[in-house]
């Protein structure tokens, strides 16, 4: 049985479109005021200036988004706190930029190795390569590259090291974005389904 509708905490929100727009070259921004006219539309201006890191890269949206869609970031989080929320689907276009920065932080919360993190990002454009050649996919062919679907386990480390750096941790992160250790060790038991010292210190702290 599906869960219950919670809405659409959309990492990519408009105020965060404007920072990535303002991020790529001006010829890219002249390219996308002109689309209409050039007969063709923003969107395949910019999916592909999004995956070139000479324009803009993933390296870089993501770590825009961690920094621009934290308030987008803490709701998606919130809804893992409550387990009457679940199943749960985490999802965007590709299920691997806005869903993997999220997936991310959740493995890295719940103690999974920052590897497994790693090889389960990886293996998203394995999957979408292999929808892609099977005909399985539903989307236009600009998104469907090979650069739009890349997901080098070297960026997301990178982003690791960026949000460690930083912040100190994935914790330390969602912290930082108002998530409270009450609300980590509710995330923790519901998708782990067991309790550890420090869930059980956190809940009794907070009562």
């Amino acid at each position: 049985m599906l869960g219950k509708p919670l809405g659409k905490p959309d990492l990519v929100a408009s105020k965060m479109r404007l920072y990535i727009f303002y991020e790529v070259p001006w010829q890219t921004k002249v390219r996308c005021i002109m689309a209409p006219v050039m007969g063709t539309t923003t969107e395949k201006v910019m999916a592909p200036a999004v995956a070139d890191a000479t324009k803009l890269g993933y390296e870089k949206l993501y770590r825009l988004l961690l920094e621009h869609s934290k308030k987008e970031i803490a709701k998606g989080l919130r809804v893992m706190t409550k387990e009457e929320n679940f199943p749960v689907l985490v999802h965007c276009m590709h299920g691997k930029d806005r869903t993997g920065l999220l997936i991310m932080l959740l493995l890295l919360l719940c103690d999974i190795e920052p590897q497994a993190a790693l090889l389960d990002y990886a293996q998203s454009e394995v999957e979408l390569r292999t929808a892609r050649d099977s005909k399985r996919f539903n989307l236009a062919s600009h998104l469907t590259t090979d650069p739009v679907l890349a997901s080098s386990s070297e960026v997301m480390q990178s982003t690791m090291d960026y949000m460690n750096q930083k912040y100190g941790s994935a914790a330390g992160y969602v912290k930082s974005i108002g998530i409270t250790d009450i609300e980590v060790s509710h995330i923790r038991l519901n998708l782990m389904k067991e309790a550890a010292t420090k869930d059980l210190l956190s809940r009794m702290e907070a009562s």
